[in-house]
């Protein structure tokens, strides 16, 4: 929630939202948001290209983790 607010307190209490219905909808963009958002559609996509993704969304996860 943190990530996904960058900041802005009204931004955290939506997000505090979300996830009181359904952690995943808070979980999956922060952790994974360029896979998150091609959804059911990333199987459309090669074995090679969904790991880019998510080795991309990896990368910027733990580079915020880092700050």
């Amino acid at each position: 929630m943190l990530k996904l607010a960058n900041g802005n307190e009204e931004s955290l209490r939506q997000k505090i939202e979300w996830a009181k219905w359904d952690y995943r909808d808070v979980l999956a963009p922060a952790e994974y948001p360029l896979y998150s958002k091609r959804g059911i559609g990333i199987g459309d996509l090669s074995p090679t290209e969904q790991k880019q993704i998510i080795d991309y969304d990896w990368q910027q996860y733990e580079q915020w983790l880092k700050r």
